[in-house]
């Protein structure tokens, strides 16, 4: 898993934003903190030959900083399509955890996920908002 943030939003330079050009840093350098395993990654991103975006990102790779994240998504859970996209992203999870994915059918699993999160996501189930 990975979160990532734009450094700055809008036309307006780092100058020109005072005390808040590091606002989105503190935010997820607290993230970091929480999942104590992950380091903040400043990034450069080109999205045109003339627009450089500056971000930052956060990795999730270690078991206990996933179990954080799955403990934390539990008790506050998403509630828009993200939602939807982590169901997959814990449901991959314990296939990477029990090593099932190893197997033809658990790599297919896994595959089928993955390609079902985020814009590939053709499959909505909003039955997780009745409750709130």
């Amino acid at each position: 898993m990975r979160l990532t943030q734009k450094q700055r939003y809008g036309n307006l330079d780092i100058e020109s934003q005072g005390s808040n050009a590091n606002c989105y840093f503190n935010v997820l350098q607290s993230i970091v903190n929480y999942l104590s395993i992950v380091r903040l990654v400043p990034y450069t991103r080109l999205r045109s030959e003339t627009f450089e975006e500056k971000g930052y990102l956060v990795r999730v790779t270690s078991t206990k900083s996933r179990m954080i994240i799955i403990s934390y998504l539990e008790t506050y859970p998403l509630l828009s399509s993200k939602r939807l996209d982590f169901n997959n992203w814990r449901k991959a999870h314990l296939l990477v955890k029990s090593r099932s994915y190893r197997t033809l059918e658990g790599t297919q699993e896994l595959k089928q996920l993955k390609e079902s999160m985020n814009d590939s996501r053709s499959n909505f189930d909003w039955n997780h908002l009745k409750y709130v």
